[in-house]
Order: C-alpha cells, then sequence, then structure tokens
C-alpha cells in the first residue's frame, strides 16, 4: 500500500512567490507567513493552513476543496470567486482586514468569530451559513446574499450596502 505522506512546513515567511504552477496539494503550512504571493486559481486541495498569515496576496479563483484554514488571517488579499465552502472545515476566529472578496461563497458552511473589517464583499453568497458572531466593520457588502443565515450577535453596525431579510435569518 502507498502511504502519501504530507510535506510540513513550519514558522516559514514566503515573500513574492507563485503558488499558481507549483504542486503544493495536501502541504501543511504551520505559523507561516505569505506575503505578496501570488495563489491565481492554485489548487489548494488538501492542504492545511494552521494560524497562518496572507499579506498583500492573490487567492483569486484558488481551488480550496479539503482545504482547512484554522486561525489564518489575510490582510490586502485579493480573494475572487474563491469557493469557501469546499473547504473541508474552517474554525472560528477567520480574519479578513482590508480584503477585497467579491463572489465568494460561504454557502453552508462554519465560519462564526470571523472577523471582516475594511473588506470588500460584492455578491458574497452566505446563504446557510453559520457567521454567528462575526464583526462586519467598515466593509461593502453591495449584493451580499443573506439566507437562513446564522447572524446571531453579528455586528454590521458599520457596513453598508446590505440588505437582510429578519424573517429569512436566524
Amino acid at each position: 500500500m502507498v502511504s502519501m505522506k504530507s510535506i510540513i512546513t513550519e514558522r516559514k515567511t514566503f515573500t513574492g512567490e507563485s503558488f499558481s504552477e507549483n504542486i503544493i496539494a495536501r502541504q501543511v503550512f504551520d505559523e507561516c507567513v505569505f506575503r505578496n504571493c501570488f495563489f491565481g486559481s492554485a489548487d489548494l486541495s488538501g492542504c492545511t493552513f494552521n494560524g497562518a498569515t496572507f499579506e498583500g496576496c492573490d487567492l483569486s479563483s484558488a481551488t480550496v476543496k479539503n482545504t482547512v484554514l484554522s486561525d489564518c488571517r489575510f490582510k490586502e488579499c485579493k480573494l475572487l470567486a474563491v469557493d469557501l465552502y469546499k473547504a473541508s472545515r474552517m474554525t472560528s476566529g477567520l480574519k479578513f482586514t482590508g480584503c477585497i472578496m467579491d463572489y465568494c461563497s460561504f454557502y453552508g458552511m462554519s465560519a462564526a468569530e470571523s472577523v471582516f473589517e475594511k473588506c470588500r464583499l460584492i455578491s458574497v453568497d452566505f446563504t446557510e451559513a453559520n457567521i454567528r458572531n462575526s464583526l462586519f466593520g467598515q466593509s461593502d457588502l453591495s449584493g451580499a446574499v443573506f439566507n437562513a443565515t446564522d447572524l446571531r450577535e453579528c455586528d454590521f453596525r458599520d457596513s453598508h450596502n446590505y440588505f437582510i431579510d429578519p424573517r429569512a435569518n436566524k
């Protein structure tokens, strides 16, 4: 029987690297920092990111099937059209600051206690997602979809351009 072992990378800083053409599926990144890296259309399937920090990275259209994102921070990143709901799990405590996240989908996933500060979340799908106790500070939610979404204890006070039907959500 063939065993596929994951490559584990700990506490490493990557700067200006392109991961789009590299095979990084099923790798584990513990407390790594990614600065100005390009992940556009990268296949991150089966990867694990524990405590990772992404700064100024482009993750647009990246494939995150069965990807674990645990306690990750995204600062001034571009995540266009990322189907985050395909990740194997997203634990609470994800933080997005100054990110462009247009057309992402959180459909049916748990992203409770997440922070979205100064983010652009145009046409993001939060249908059936659990985003309970999340903060949406100074974020643009134009066209964002909230349907059967757990919004209990969420803070939208400083956000704008959103519509939430309280009858269709918790």
